[in-house]
């Protein structure tokens, strides 16, 4: 509940409860090894001292991707969703989700399509919902902000126009026009991220190399106790959410 790091390692060995094999054996050892090497890690999120500049620029950010035929017995897609409060000297995790797409994708903006409805529909719109509810009678208009480093899906979704993937209603059960009426709605505002702060792509694939594994802990609020002391990870932090250590004060781990 509280190691998002783990999702996509976790669910790819749940898929294979009935096809175990000596692979996957090795597989659930690399990742018992590497629980036992970090149990300091914790979920972490901090709010400014001051609570009255919150709304100034608060936002519910979204983040969605997906791989590319990452499993290689299927061939099918992982769609990863991260949902987060952010804003000046404020983070705060939500909710991740890694989940295998029900059929093969022909291209990653297809795969990307499906993630970003699928995160939209189970994470986005419902807490959208929630917080309009819970900071309603602050008269504070909330918007979801979903995050997306695929060019090529963004133009679909905006323009509408998927000539390419007529099949996609069919095949992965997504509906483009859907897409594109939400994504021009008030409610959401799609923009374009880079790969480097993707938060969702920790949910999406495996990494074997821990210099491009470290800076993605600490977009979903993976940290060490002592790195938030430090300073040690205030440049990965400040890129997702403006961190500023002088004014830090209240951090939950």
């Amino acid at each position: 509940m509280a190691r998002n790091d783990l999702l996509k390692a976790v669910n790819s060995l749940a898929s294979c409860i009935n096809k175990w094999t000596v692979r996957c054996d090795r597989r659930l050892h690399r990742l018992v090894a590497y629980i036992a090497t970090t149990l300091d890690y914790r979920m972490t999120g901090w709010i400014p001292q001051d609570s009255s500049s919150i709304l100034d620029s608060l936002s519910l950010d979204l983040y969605v991707d997906a791989d590319h035929s990452g499993c290689f017995e299927t061939m099918r897609s992982t769609s990863g969703v991260f949902l987060a409060f952010s804003g000046a000297n404020l983070f705060w995790p939500l909710s991740a989700m890694s989940k295998k797409q029900v059929t093969p994708a022909h291209s990653t903006p297809e795969a990307e399509i499906v993630a970003y409805a699928t995160g939209v529909r189970t994470t986005g719109l419902p807490a959208l919902i929630l917080w309009r509810a819970l900071l309603g009678f602050m008269n504070f208009p909330v918007t979801l902000r979903v995050h997306e480093d695929n060019s090529a899906m963004i133009q679909v979704c905006e323009t509408g126009k998927n000539p390419t993937m007529r099949y996609i209603n069919l095949t992965q059960a997504t509906d483009v026009s859907w897409l594109h009426d939400i994504t021009n709605s008030q409610f959401i505002d799609l923009v374009k991220t880079p790969t480097k702060l993707q938060a969702a792509d920790i949910f999406t694939k495996p990494f074997t190399n821990a210099v491009l594994w470290k800076p993605l802990l600490g977009l979903i609020g993976i940290h060490q106790p002592s790195e938030l002391w430090t300073g040690g990870v205030a440049t990965e932090i400040s890129v997702s959410a403006k961190f500023q250590p002088g004014r830090l004060t209240r951090v939950c781990v």
